[in-house]
């Protein structure tokens, strides 16, 4: 996509409000305000996601010059994060290190690194898919992923074992969604109608309503999960 100068500054604007979502999601306190807060901020990564589909472009696509430039700061500051976790026994920095760089599991921000290299991989992918007559199916693969995968085993009480639960947490899957919109936007394959006002206002608060339903949900979920584990013990 080739962007004007007002494009350009707009997509740097969104990056920006991402990034302070970022810093606010890590900066917010523990435990139960995390359930009120967090849905209000979480659309950092999708973002994020979304605007590298913009950019993106199947006829230029160079997988390994954006992989490089994504390992050399993961493989850096996963050793920073397990000296770090290993500061009380430095005779585990190697496992550590090496589990952490195959898991993404030496910091909790790490796993995005993963999911945005599958999503490089898989542009050539995306790209056949968006111009097929399927195309609408990309917009299906990330609730499926997520309501099959995530929602269903949590509330079930039947969740899989750490291993699949470990692919899960770096998979791109659940994310993909974000990515797919932003490339066909991004390549002209579909086009956005202009609202009205209203209907954004509309839109807003139906989703600030429904996020805050969606936190209280989680809590009667969470207490009700403690009170069936406490009568079985």
């Amino acid at each position: 996509m080739r962007l004007t100068t007002e494009q350009s500054e707009k997509i740097q604007i969104l990056r920006g409000i991402a990034i302070i979502a970022v810093v606010c999601i890590h900066s917010a306190p523990s435990g139960f305000p995390q359930v009120y807060i967090r849905p209000f901020l979480n659309f950092c990564v999708g973002l994020f996601l979304f605007l590298s589909g913009i950019l993106s472009n199947a006829q230029r696509w160079h997988a390994k010059k954006r992989i490089i430039k994504l390992l050399v700061p993961y493989i850096l500051w996963t050793f920073v994060y397990s000296m770090l976790n290993s500061y009380q026994s430095i005779r585990l920095l190697p496992q550590n290190f090496f589990i952490g760089l195959l898991t993404a599991s030496s910091a909790a921000v790490m796993y995005y690194v993963f999911v945005y290299i599958q999503l490089t991989l898989l542009i050539p992918a995306i790209d056949k898919l968006s111009r097929s007559k399927f195309f609408l199916l990309g917009f299906l693969i990330s609730p499926l992923e997520i309501l099959i995968m995530k929602t269903i085993p949590s509330l079930s009480g039947h969740p899989f074992d750490k291993w699949l639960t470990m692919i899960i947490d770096v998979s791109c899957l659940g994310w993909l969604t974000y990515f797919y919109f932003g490339y066909i936007l991004g390549n002209g394959l579909i086009k956005l109608k202009r609202y009205s006002t209203n209907i954004y206002i509309y839109m807003h608060i139906s989703y600030i309503t429904s996020m805050a339903v969606c936190g209280r949900i989680f809590i009667l979920l969470q207490r009700n999960y403690k009170l069936w584990n406490t009568a079985e013990t």
